[in-house]
């Protein structure tokens, strides 16, 4: 069966994939990026043994049920991405691409943003010369820029600029494929949806597909919330994408409602809460949701967050029996808390070493988290063994 307060990198596992995807890019200095070639590859001698241990292990035929394992890289981040931290991954996500309100698409001119997509293709450039695949599609839309999917689809001019758009950015920047992350059909976030978009995606992704042909990845980050999850039209998405990335976490937050802020698990691994508690607000159910509805768990894939949420001050919990589950109190600056990456955990945080953490474990959910007086944070991270757990199964 896969990482969206996005790191540098962000892992997503999938599902035992039944065949090999091969993009449609050379195996030479052009299947890097236009104008990065000059760039030095920074990979050490290591870096190289295991490229290669990896080929002779896929060659082997060791790899016939192989996960994908893919990485989300902000075009804000000021971490370089490297050939190391490629080793893990089979594909790269770049996020985001911008679109405007016509459907144009226009990447950053933020010097930032080309180091990272740089950084990216020389990461693509080393793997290739072993005869490997590591593939690289960008990102559009996002919790920022969903807002223009319901209007540019819900027209056919619309529809074919945004696809052309595609097209004309995969093929000037010699991407291998495009992540389509509209948030979200049908409910909305920043704009409101309508019962039309349902449709309108299949619609758009047939057509995306017939333009892009067959060896080009397309992929889309769907909602977990047990209501947004209507605005799918899975096994009809699943018959133009290679994969659906279950945006898995984020069941709980800092988030200002009308009832005040639930404090609760990230990513609860299965249902948690006490009465009263949606039982399908859980990892567990959206995956087998999308499993069920789409009746093709190879194009599925796990969301897996490296970040953790955290509430500045807390009432206590009304059930002892389930401690992280209770309400937030707003400070008077109108906040209830944030979201820290897990980088920031380790090195400003300094949770693995700082005495004044009460670190935590709930096994209900399967979630690590931590208490320093009326400082509350839950933690994500640490909970990948329990997540291969659950994709075996």
């Amino acid at each position: 069966m896969q990482l969206h307060f996005l790191l540098p990198t962000v892992a997503l596992v999938f599902l035992c994939r039944v065949s090999n995807i091969t993009a449609n890019v050379e195996k030479s200095e052009s299947a890097i990026r236009p104008g990065i070639h000059q760039r030095s590859i920074r990979s050490t001698d290591t870096d190289l043994a295991q490229l290669r241990a990896l080929k002779e292990r896929a060659s082997s035929g060791g790899n016939k049920c192989a996960r994908r394992i893919v990485g989300y890289v902000t075009q804000w981040s000021l971490h370089p991405f490297t050939v190391k931290q490629s080793l893990g991954l089979t594909n790269a996500i770049f996020a985001f691409v911008h679109m405007d309100p016509s459907g144009r698409l226009s990447l950053s001119s933020d010097q930032t943003s080309k180091d990272r997509l740089n950084d990216l293709f020389v990461a693509r450039k080393a793997h290739l010369d072993q005869g490997l695949n590591f593939q690289v599609s960008f990102a559009i839309g996002g919790g920022e820029n969903s807002q223009h999917f319901s209007p540019v689809l819900s027209s056919d001019g619309g529809r074919n600029l945004l696809v052309n758009e595609i097209a004309r950015i995969l093929t000037q920047h010699r991407f291998d494929g495009v992540d389509v992350d509209w948030e979200f059909p049908v409910v909305g976030i920043a704009s409101k949806g309508k019962p039309e978009d349902r449709a309108n995606y299949v619609t758009f992704l047939r057509d995306l597909r017939a333009k892009l042909g067959p060896n080009r990845l397309i992929s889309v980050a769907a909602a977990s919330d047990q209501y947004a999850v209507a605005g799918y039209d899975v096994r009809n998405l699943l018959r133009h994408v290679d994969w659906i990335g279950v945006m898995s976490y984020d069941f709980f937050g800092a988030w200002n409602s009308e009832q005040g802020s639930f404090v609760g698990p990230n990513a609860p691994l299965r249902h948690a809460g006490p009465s009263g508690y949606s039982r399908k607000q859980n990892v567990d159910w959206a995956v087998k949701h999308y499993v069920c509805s789409g009746q093709d768990p190879s194009k599925i894939v796990m969301g897996v967050p490296f970040y953790g949420h955290f509430w500045y001050r807390t009432s206590p919990s009304k059930n002892a029996d389930y401690p992280l589950f209770r309400v937030a109190e707003r400070l008077n600056n109108g906040s209830y808390g944030g979201s820290a990456s897990y980088r920031e955990l380790l090195t400003e945080w300094h949770l693995q070493e700082n005495p004044a953490f009460e670190k935590r474990w709930d096994s209900r959910s399967s979630t690590p988290w931590a208490i320093n007086g009326k400082l509350r944070l839950e933690l994500r991270g640490r909970t990948l063994d329990t997540r291969e757990d659950q994709i075996r199964e």
